[in-house]
């Protein structure tokens, strides 16, 4: 057993190319052709805050740490 740790788009391309037999990642709309996908969760997002936290709208919120691109 190999565990490979990178973000989605290395991972899938690894996949095409033969270097892995499965990945599990986050779902993009531009996965390749032939794929199979199976989800495995679906798991919502909260922003917490404290009570007595000022009313920012979303707008005004973060900045934001995030999966990296690729």
């Amino acid at each position: 057993l190999l565990l490979a740790v990178d973000p989605s788009g290395p991972l899938v391309r690894r996949l095409v190319r033969g270097e892995l037999d499965l990945v599990v990642c986050v779902e993009t709309d531009d996965l390749p052709a032939g794929l199979t996908t199976q989800p495995l969760l679906d798991d919502p997002l909260s922003v917490l805050a404290p009570g007595d936290a000022v009313d920012v709208t979303p707008a005004g919120w973060g900045p934001w740490v995030t999966f990296p691109s690729g």
